[in-house]
Parts: structure tokens; sequence; C-alpha cells
């Protein structure tokens, strides 16, 4: 696959360039920096869940059930 450049850009508008073979690749360089990601226990889900937060699903645009 061919290395494009692509731009990335933050909720505040801070633009970052990224050399990559794919958008989700130039995202995940980006934001590897800021997040870290793992299986929430299930006493971190309930926790949460008990404060509010919603959990989010994660499928892409265009896909259906």
């Amino acid at each position: 696959m061919q290395n494009r450049i692509y731009m990335v850009m933050n909720d505040s508008g801070d633009p970052f360039l990224v050399k990559a073979s794919s958008q989700a690749q130039a995202l995940r360089h980006i934001a590897g920096r800021h997040y870290t990601v793992r299986i929430a226990k299930t006493t971190e889900v309930v926790d949460l869940m008990s404060k509010g937060t919603k959990v989010e699903d994660a499928k892409s645009e265009g896909e259906t059930e």
C-alpha cells in the first residue's frame, strides 16, 4: 500500500501531518500519544455506568446490524 500524508485534527483544530498507509493508521499514530485502550473490568463498567457514562457502539458508519 502506498503511503500518503494525512492531516489529523483534534477538537481544538490543531493539525498533525502523518505519513501513513491509511487514515486509520494515521489516526492511531496520533491517538496513541494521548490515549490508552484496555478491556474494562466489570467493576469499572458498573461504577462508570452508575455515574451516567453511556456505552458507545464503535460500529463503522454505514454498517448495519
